[in-house]
């Protein structure tokens, strides 16, 4: 894809954005998800050239116009036959480093094909974690938002009952400092908002984002059935453990491939030639060519240097089965401390949903109470800020609890949706 269309794709950014939206958009305009999969086209153009170089017959065609001048007369130097014309077909049925090759290039593409999809992962995960961020500072915006009403609230009460004789100046003054320290922290929010959108704009591929942006988050939590079953066998899944496996094949066949380096090449080819004094027309080198045809054998073997190359061989075969082994047991690791941190998001959820229903019915009390002036509104904001602030704390549980779950599951080796 072109670079100006990458850009005309990230610069529509729509004012109000989904999660499923801003997962298609990342999917498009991502530069580094476009360089991973470029990758792999790379590792897949370089497989085909291999094979085919293998598998597919060599063709050469050669002309060549020469005359002597060591003839002594100029008869014998007109007599000469200065066309030449040779058309070879060849085709390899055994050769140790054309094999190698190949094996070698088959295997890079598949670990390239492993590493666009872990890169997917990775980035997906960011995206994931930038948005919720920044809808976390989005509903800390409208909390500050609110902090800054009720503090405004409570301090024209205050001097009101200043004016009656009712408060103090020290309490006014008490009253002052917390709505400006509440204008503050409302500042503050708005920057980090910013500095969420911006982030969020930039994995999307934009230069920045929209000047007004709602980002509406999925209020369905993602599925986990059949997510926590048998985790052992799921792991050999892992992008990074298939690298290692693929590794470990390289290493082994690079073992048998320096083992049966003694073997000869083997070729089988065909050949015709012509050679004449008139230029080589089709007609003339259809009548006139001479036709050979046979096997090709050549061997090359570094006597002086097999044992020792088999030996290398043998210990990076060796090397690379101990670090395969050491791969899955990190991996292992780093999946039980996944899944205790999901453990741990999961709980905390649940005690936020609680806490988000008692504040929301201590809220509808207060305002059932305030319609029948038993309470000033002043208490009736501090209800409505409890309510946000709880709002705001099972917004930030949901976070945890599905970048735990996709933690989780990057973990095991499953791909994220």
């Amino acid at each position: 894809m072109q670079l100006w269309l990458l850009v005309l794709l990230a610069a529509a950014l729509p004012d109000t954005l989904t999660l499923s939206r801003a997962r298609d958009l990342f999917l498009k305009c991502n530069p580094e998800l476009q360089a991973a999969r470029l990758s792999r086209h790379l590792a897949a153009e370089n497989l085909g050239r291999s094979a085919g170089s293998l598998f597919l017959p060599h063709l050469q065609v050669s002309y060549q116009y020469q005359r002597l001048e060591t003839t002594p007369s100029l008869p014998s130097f007109f007599a000469q036959e200065p066309h030449a014309l040779s058309v070879s077909l060849e085709q390899t049925l055994w050769s140790n480093p054309y094999l190698s090759g190949a094996l070698d290039r088959w295997l890079a593409y598949r670990q390239a094909r492993e590493q666009e999809r872990q890169s997917r992962n990775q980035l997906l995960l960011g995206l994931y974690q930038a948005f919720f961020e920044g809808v976390e500072a989005q509903e800390a915006v409208r909390l500050a938002a609110l902090q800054v009403r009720r503090a405004r609230e409570t301090l024209d009460l205050v001097r009101q009952k200043e004016a009656l004789g009712a408060a103090s100046r020290v309490e006014v003054l008490q009253a002052q400092l917390q709505w400006q320290q509440a204008r503050l922290d409302s500042l503050q929010a708005v920057g980090r908002l910013r500095e969420a959108w911006q982030n969020l704009a930039r994995m999307l591929g934009a230069e920045r984002p929209p000047d007004t942006w709602t980002l509406v988050p999925d209020p369905t939590l993602p599925d986990t059935a059949g997510l926590l079953q048998n985790l052992q066998a799921r792991l050999h899944r892992h992008p990074e453990m298939r690298q290692a496996s693929l590794s470990l094949q390289q290493k082994r066949w690079g073992f048998w491939f320096t083992l049966l380096s003694f073997l000869p090449s083997v070729k089988y080819g065909i050949t015709w030639s012509y050679g004449g004094e008139a230029f080589p027309t089709w007609n003339r080198f259809r009548d006139d060519h001479t036709r050979t045809r046979g096997w090709y054998v050549a061997l090359v073997f570094p006597f002086h240097t097999y044992p020792f190359d088999v030996a290398l061989q043998r210990t990076a075969w060796r090397l690379a089965e101990v670090q395969a082994r050491a791969a899955w047991l990190q991996r292992w690791n780093e999946v039980q401390t996944a899944w205790n941190t999901y453990e741990t998001a999961r709980e905390g959820l649940h005690l936020a949903e609680t806490a988000w229903n008692l504040a929301s019915e201590s809220f509808r009390l207060a305002r059932a109470q305030y319609r029948e002036g038993l309470i000033s509104e002043v208490e009736l904001l501090n209800a409505q800020a409890q309510l946000k602030q709880a709002e705001v704390q099972r917004i930030q549980a949901q976070t945890r609890y599905r970048l735990s779950l996709y933690t989780l599951k990057l973990a095991v080796g499953e791909d994220l949706p």
